[in-house]
């Protein structure tokens, strides 16, 4: 069956020719010929949908009215990656290679490519992939597959990733299991995109349009939910329809045609006539009482989920949320977990570690409401954000470099008017005011978070405590920069600071580096985020470097494929192995030859002075084996099953 439309199969015949030689000459295992996918196929679902489109609606005007009156405004989000959160296909918003090379991606054979028609993606086929896997076999092993053939028609993203859509004969639209990494220019899996177990599937991790991703990347999205009578029974299809792809003016300006009627009756007036515009038509989140200016963003950036009296209606009705129209926001939920609450690792631990602190992105709306610059201070994500005149990448009000102290403060102290001073600062922090130990952000907003295959920082403002760390895991602002230092010794520091005694810690960690020890014990999410710290040249210089390399080269041969690119990444960093290749989403047997590669270096690079100083990080002496305090603690590794939802 092929999904992705109508196209002229002849276009394509010469590419699907090529890839069958390379593949085996169009034959499986068993000897039958290859069923290439047709579009006699797609016509034995009946689709009653339309295509998507956009459909100004109830009171909305898209962006091109916006810009008549506020073109500078316009011309920062159009720079934004709001803008582009979803696009139609062409060549200026693919980002992908498409260049008809056959690429290996995690042992399946797959081709993107491009013709006068548009774009494409030939891959193996999703039911015999899944009937090989429970049959036992491995599908990476048959160089014959089955392939199936994708016109991509709408695109995901292009920042960090950029996942392709493809719409199906029921209007839906399917996620490839092929992702661009945008940030390492490289084809991954849609699984390798995630933090999970890996998964032999080549389809892992592939979803649904409609249903999901329609709401957070669109403006006004209206899934469209229908039931339709076929020959097979009922059967729902998708109309699907939007606003406006992207998230646009509108979306957090709320609908805008009335707004645009009242300027123009302005600007038509007789010039002697005095008109006042009416403020009421158009919501500025800048100009809102706190709780909402917050509850605007948190459409999207606090996983806003219908409650289930509603779901249904919001499938086929449309999204209920409106910025301005704070009723609709009752028929949503905001998942939370609440400290000392009964916490299961594989359920909450997909959005919350178990003091209730968000840790995947998309939470942020949950991690500052918990902050007591919300809870007792005037604080919203408009303190520290901008959607226009900021830098695309973060947004941020007052600048992107973590090198400018001063300038970065100035989210903090605009309220904190004292710590502007040097002195005060230094006094505050016990570090030099002009150093990263000084950088508010780094204390009080520490990378607890995760998501598209890098750390984020926590949105909850709290205080540096190696007791939240000794109960739920979560790490410190601390040893993310102190990564050769024990949780004890950060406990004493942070005692000592506070001229308090340190109360009994109750932690495994005595005499081994916190960061040691989530990287070879913790669960994922903690290995994932040790990882990178490890690999963080700005913490090179304070803790010392060669002795990382024998941790990360573990973290090579994790379960889960992140916490493996995480690790090949921060071993780059370190002396010697800037040019060493790995292929984090390569099959094992592929991966173990490289992984030798990288043992044979650590031999070679590694002094004697180095190796007893790991030692001692791992909580031995000179007369202990690296190898086996390291299996000490890879033996008592937290295996618990970790998904997070980013």
């Amino acid at each position: 069956m092929i999904r992705g439309g109508m196209f002229n199969p002849s276009t394509v015949s010469g590419m699907l020719v090529l890839l069958s030689a390379l593949a085996g000459c169009g034959e499986n295992e068993s000897g039958q010929e290859t069923h290439y996918p047709s579009t006699d196929d797609a016509a034995q679902v009946v689709r009653d949908t339309e295509d998507i489109a956009p459909a100004v609606k109830d009171g909305f005007v898209t962006s091109a009215v916006c810009r008549e009156c506020h073109q500078r405004e316009h011309a920062s989000w159009h720079a934004s990656y709001h803008r582009t959160m979803t696009q139609e296909v062409n060549a200026k918003t693919i980002r992908g290679n498409f260049d008809g090379e056959i690429h290996t991606v995690s042992g399946y054979l797959c081709m993107p490519f491009k013709t006068v028609d548009g774009f494409f993606m030939t891959l193996v086929h999703p039911r015999w992939d899944l009937q090989e896997i429970e049959a036992g076999r491995d599908p990476r092993k048959n160089q014959r597959p089955p392939l199936i053939t994708y016109k991509i028609d709408r695109v995901i993203g292009s920042h960090h990733q950029q996942v392709y859509l493809s719409q199906g004969p029921d209007g839906e639209f399917h996620t490839m299991p092929l992702v661009w990494d945008i940030t390492r220019a490289r084809w991954i899996t849609r699984a390798g995109s995630f933090l999970s177990k890996s998964d032999p599937n080549f389809y892992h991790k592939t979803k649904h349009w409609n249903n999901g991703c329609i709401f957070c990347h669109n403006t006004e999205p209206e899934p469209g939910l229908q039931q339709v009578s076929t020959s097979f029974g009922i059967q729902h299809t998708w109309n699907s329809r939007v606003v406006e792809l992207g998230i646009a003016c509108e979306a957090c300006h709320g609908p805008g045609a009335a707004h645009a009627a009242d300027s123009r009756r302005l600007a038509q007036a007789d010039r002697d006539t005095s008109g006042v515009l009416d403020k009421s038509l158009i919501v500025n989140p800048a100009a809102l009482p706190q709780k909402e200016s917050v509850l605007v963003c948190s459409r999207c950036h606090g996983k806003m989920i219908a409650k289930k009296e509603f779901e249904r209606q919001c499938l086929v009705e449309g999204d209920f949320f409106r910025a301005g129209q704070w009723d609709y926001v009752d028929r949503y939920d905001h998942p939370f977990h609440k400290a000392n609450a009964e916490y299961d690792e594989s359920r909450e631990g997909q959005y919350f570690w178990s003091d209730g602190t968000p840790r995947t992105t998309a939470l942020e709306y949950q991690g500052i409401i918990q902050s007591p610059c919300y809870s007792n201070g005037e604080m919203t994500c408009l303190s520290c954000h901008t959607m226009h005149g900021s830098d695309p990448n973060d947004q941020l009000r007052f600048g992107d470099s973590p090198h400018d102290v001063v300038r970065h403060n100035q989210a903090c102290t605009q309220c904190h008017k004292s710590m502007a001073d040097s002195e005060n600062l230094a006094q505050h922090t016990h570090h030099s005011a002009t150093t990263a130990g000084s950088l508010c952000f780094n204390c009080h907003m520490p990378y607890q978070a995760y998501s598209l295959l890098k750390r984020v920082r926590s949105h909850r403002v709290t205080l540096p405590s190696a007791v939240a760390t000794a109960r739920s895991g979560i790490p410190n602002a601390c040893n993310q920069c102190h990564v050769d230092q024990t949780l004890h010794w950060t406990h004493r520091q942070l005692a000592e600071w506070q001229d308090m005694p340190a109360e009994p810690l109750k932690s495994d960690s005595v005499d081994v580096s916190l960061t040691i020890s989530h990287a070879l014990s913790g669960h994922a999410l903690q290995r994932a985020l040790a990882a990178e710290q490890l690999g963080a040249v700005e913490n090179f210089e304070l803790a010392g470097v060669e002795w990382r390399s024998r941790v990360l080269l573990e973290m090579l041969e994790d379960d889960y494929a992140a916490v493996r690119l995480l690790a090949y990444e921060a071993l780059q960093s370190l002396p010697g192995f800037d040019d060493y290749t790995f292929d984090y989403i390569a099959p094992a047997k592929e991966r173990i030859s490289q992984i030798q590669d990288a043992q044979r270096r650590w031999r070679e690079l590694t002094s004697t002075k180095d190796k007893s100083r790991l030692r001692s990080l791992l909580g031995g002496d000179d007369s202990s084996e690296i190898d086996d305090l390291i299996d000490r603690l890879l033996l008592r590794r937290n295996q618990a099953s970790i998904g997070v939802l980013e």
